[in-house]
């Protein structure tokens, strides 16, 4: 997979072949295909790789100070990584082929459904906030931190994106701790 994302980084998701795969990884295009069937396959894997990567890494309880104060540090480095231009525009090229490509739309709307598995308990604060808001709140949150993709294409100065990570993911946080 790692070479997968080289690839696609490189030269962007529909430019990529198998065989671009296969040679950057030094084997054959017939060895990769018993590995998957196609890149739609490997993007779910990507999928499936960062949901687990989510899971075990993301904070969801914030009851003490010391886990609140790590739990900040996970939303800031997460938005800071989405400031990422390469990674921004592999994003936008996946979410785009999700709009024509059934399969692809599958693996996002998995990966979406996993943030909010992983989150909703954040926002709900042990039953204190109802559902409803609680998902409103975590709707905002994502859609905020989906609109960083954008940001990033068009903010180059590193402080400057050091600076907006900083801003959204307070925003966030806010907004989630908020009972």
């Amino acid at each position: 997979m790692r070479s997968a994302l080289a690839c696609f980084k490189r030269k962007g998701f529909h430019n990529v072949s198998m065989a671009d795969i296969a040679r950057e990884d030094g084997m054959s295009v017939g060895n990769l295909y018993n590995f998957f069937e196609n890149k739609d396959a490997i993007i779910e894997a990507f999928a499936e790789r960062e949901i687990l990567r989510i899971r075990r890494h993301l904070c969801t309880d914030s009851e003490h100070y010391e886990e609140q104060e790590a739990c900040k540090r996970d939303v800031y480095e997460l938005t800071l990584a989405r400031l990422d231009p390469v990674k921004a525009r592999l994003t936008l090229e996946i979410l785009a082929e999700s709009v024509e490509n059934e399969r692809i739309r599958r693996a996002v709307q998995q990966f979406v459904a996993a943030w909010r598995e992983v989150l909703m308990p954040v926002y709900l604060h042990g039953g204190r906030v109802t559902d409803a808001v609680a998902r409103t709140r975590l709707e905002a949150d994502l859609a905020l931190l989906d609109g960083i993709w954008l940001r990033a294409l068009s903010v180059s100065d590193e402080a400057q994106k050091e600076a907006l990570a900083r801003e959204v993911s307070e925003r966030i946080w806010a907004s989630a701790s908020r009972v």
